[in-house]
């Protein structure tokens, strides 16, 4: 799982284009997860999400809206995040 989360992760910002974005992110989650890494994993939903607005992102039970820290995170640690707001 951990090999896995290190290549998802970087899958979507090395191949915007990729087709099948929202598989990508569900197995990537599902390894974060699996390694008990929740903050990484709400870091790259954040990241996609701002990537691609179009994603729902309600099935991660991640306040997309509502999450000021991990934002914060983001905008201090990634000079290359696109937000949509």
């Amino acid at each position: 799982y951990s090999q896995s989360s290190s290549y998802l992760c970087g899958v979507l910002t090395k191949y915007p284009n990729y087709p099948n974005v929202e598989l990508v992110i569900v197995l990537m989650v599902s390894s974060f997860q699996a390694i008990g890494e929740e903050d990484s994993a709400k870091y790259y939903v954040y990241l996609y999400k701002s990537m691609f607005p179009q994603l729902d992102v309600s099935d991660f039970g991640y306040d997309y809206a509502d999450n000021y820290s991990v934002c914060l995170f983001m905008l201090m640690y990634d000079d290359h995040i696109i937000m949509d707001h």
